[in-house]
């Protein structure tokens, strides 16, 4: 997407495929996994890298949803946010990192404020203690609903939250904290989930403006009648 005398002009960047035709992953390590969209634009007249914006009305930006690249919230954005820099990009433009339902739609959410763990890079190093104490104050209204909500999708698959008995649909508060109980160690570990969703994706902010690279993402168009909302 480029941005000049206020006309847009699009171009769409492909994965690469192997030998029999199958989707690759975009590369986590070096930025020639990534010429081949800034030689597309060089051969149209697009866009010259060497080209700075002005003005923060001029610029260029690059659509790729993070979950086309391996590692999504660590090594492989951070590796594409180089890419940007170096090509002259400013701004990368990604869809919804809600988690998704069984179509993975990133606009057929689950929720509105969780994100997709399936984004996470697993080589990234744990939450430190003031990350967790952020995402706890910024969780607290959503976090519980949330947890609970994918702990009983899993106890009853396929089944819409209507679906579920009577007490647990109408939030019986014994029922609920037999649940509590009975899945812990799940509630944790969805917890713990989110806080390192939070901790890498407040990285990779800092990250993309310390190069100056704005991040532009997107909001689910509805949320799916599976929703923890």
């Amino acid at each position: 997407m480029i941005l000049a005398g206020g006309r847009f002009q699009v171009f769409v960047a492909t994965r690469p495929v192997d030998h029999r035709g199958r989707l690759q992953p975009w590369g986590v390590g070096s930025g020639a996994n990534f010429a081949a969209p800034v030689e597309l634009l060089r051969r149209h007249g697009g866009w010259d890298p060497r080209l700075r914006p002005r003005s923060a009305r001029a610029g260029a930006g690059v659509l790729l949803h993070v979950a086309s690249l391996g590692a999504p919230l660590g090594r492989g954005a951070r590796a594409f946010i180089d890419w940007l820099a170096a090509a002259g990009f400013t701004v990368w433009q990604f869809l919804p990192l809600a988690p998704t339902g069984a179509d993975r739609s990133p606009y057929f959410a689950r929720s509105d404020f969780a994100g997709n763990p399936a984004l996470l890079d697993p080589r990234e190093p744990p939450a430190d203690a003031t990350e967790r104490a952020a995402f706890e104050a910024a969780a607290t209204p959503w976090l519980e609903d949330y947890v609970l909500f994918e702990v009983l999708s899993e106890r009853f698959p396929g089944a819409t939250w209507w679906e579920w008995p009577q007490p647990l649909r109408r939030r019986d508060a014994a029922a609920l904290a037999r649940i509590r109980r009975e899945s812990a160690g799940r509630l944790a570990r969805v917890r713990a989930e989110q806080c390192e969703f939070f901790a890498q994706w407040s990285r990779l902010r800092r990250y993309a403006h310390e190069r100056g690279v704005r991040l532009f993402g997107a909001l689910p168009f509805y949320c799916g009648p599976v929703y923890a909302g």
